[in-house]
């Protein structure tokens, strides 16, 4: 169907906005951990939005029909909390791990890039069979939700409960979930949209929000380079890398299996498209290093997002991803934006999650779910909540590697089901 100019308009800033909503968290976040001033933080979400756009751009010219969203990985914010409390108890500064950290993006990179120039990809992808890419799904959904829960319950300001937030942010979810259940209609489509500006609005009026995000004086400034010093490899940071890209592998043929369902009605990857996926995310990895920022990886959740809006025309996408880079070199444009109350991008992302589970769900029982799939499913599922629930310092005498792998449910879950999956016999 060929859209209007209006339309195409609309479906842009539709874009823009979600894209730019799932990007600001997590750097203003890390900036907090990693102890950097207001100007380094404003620099990193700076040179973030600048790499989620080029590579969600890359996807997009690499693939030629595949609208897929880049943010910042939440499974590599985890490793670089884990290597600045090393740094901390080894008398450090937290910021001495960042050059580590750079060097293991641009390791996680490389592997990428040289898995999807041979071809390889496509052979790991066979052992993602619907079950095991829908439970990936659901320990993802299920694992993000607390945050999303949380974050629109509290004031980002005193961290704790407030009323107010919390009934904003459920009016925003509540509108929006019963905007994607219209059959059509302008809201069907732009309920998001119409979402975050309500309630922009309504907390503009009701609640304090902190206006100096992006403090910044400059209304131009291209992205620093190397800002985290010259990237680092030592034994650690490859091992940990080599089993990240793991993590990275799976992430990709997740994402892209959710939005080809989501778009095409069809949960089959083309071999030449998980080449050319894992490409761009090795391509985006490199980037995130050279630019010192977290490193990118394709969001699944952008299936439940073009559920949601029902969006799958590739023009919108394409022009919100090249206003996103531009509009990077330009702070205070950046400032105003990453403004939106994150209760409001919180509440928006737990009603894509909907759809997301329900996707998981659909590739489960695409092929029926048996007695055994039932059984594999629920030793993954309790086995990776239950991680989810230990106390963080559990694993604290364990070298960073096995910590990383045993700490991380996500990981741990798709393990688990993997090995179940090629050991558990199959009826008859």
């Amino acid at each position: 169907m060929k859209l209007s100019v209006a339309q195409q308009g609309a479906g842009t800033l539709q874009w823009f906005i979600y894209i730019l909503v799932t990007s600001i968290a997590l750097p203003i976040t890390l900036g907090e951990v990693f102890q950097l001033s207001l100007v380094e933080v404003a620099g990193l979400i700076q040179r973030t939005l600048f790499i989620v756009g080029v590579s969600s751009l890359l996807h997009a010219l690499l693939t030629r029909s595949t609208p897929l969203v880049y943010g910042p990985a939440g499974s590599w914010a985890g490793i670089f909390v884990i290597l600045a409390a090393l740094s901390v108890q080894q008398g450090q500064s937290p910021q001495d791990a960042l050059p580590a950290l750079a060097g293991g993006m641009a390791l996680s990179g490389l592997l990428l890039i040289i898995l999807g120039i041979f071809g390889w990809i496509g052979k790991i992808a066979r052992l993602f069979t619907p079950l095991v890419t829908g439970s990936f799904l659901l320990i993802l959904s299920f694992q993000l939700s607390a945050v999303f829960l949380a974050g629109m319950v509290t004031d980002p300001q005193t961290e704790q409960f407030d009323l107010a937030t919390a009934v904003i942010a459920f009016s925003v979810f509540i509108f929006v979930v019963c905007c994607s259940v219209k059959k059509q209609g302008l809201l069907r489509n732009y309920g998001v949209l119409v979402g975050i500006l309500l309630g922009w609005l309504f907390f503009s009026f009701f609640v304090t929000t902190r206006g100096d995000v992006l403090p910044s004086q400059a209304w131009f400034a291209l992205p620093q380079l190397f800002s985290w010093g010259l990237p680092e490899l030592n034994i650690g940071m490859v091992l940990v890398s080599s089993l990240f890209t793991f993590t990275l592998v799976s992430n990709i043929i997740a994402a892209n299996r959710a939005v080809c369902q989501a778009q095409m009605d069809s949960d089959e990857l083309r071999p030449v498209l998980l080449k050319q996926s894992s490409i761009a995310g090795g391509i985006s990895h490199l980037l995130a290093s050279v630019f010192s920022a977290i490193g990118v990886v394709p969001l699944p959740m952008t299936a439940g997002f073009l559920q949601l809006t029902g969006l799958r025309q590739m023009l919108p996408f394409i022009l919100a991803c090249i206003a996103l880079s531009l509009f990077a070199l330009i702070p205070p444009i950046i400032g105003l934006l990453a403004q939106v109350p994150a209760a409001v991008a919180n509440a928006v992302l737990m009603a894509s999650f909907i759809k997301l589970v329900g996707l998981a769900l659909q590739a489960m029982s695409s092929q029926g779910l048996t007695q055994r799939d039932t059984g594999i499913l629920g030793i993954t599922l309790l086995f990776s909540m239950a991680i989810m629930m230990l106390p963080t310092h559990l694993f604290d005498t364990l070298p960073v590697s096995a910590r990383y792998v045993f700490g991380n449910p996500l990981l741990m879950g798709t393990l688990i089901c993997m090995l179940l999956e090629r050991v558990w016999p199959k009826e008859a």
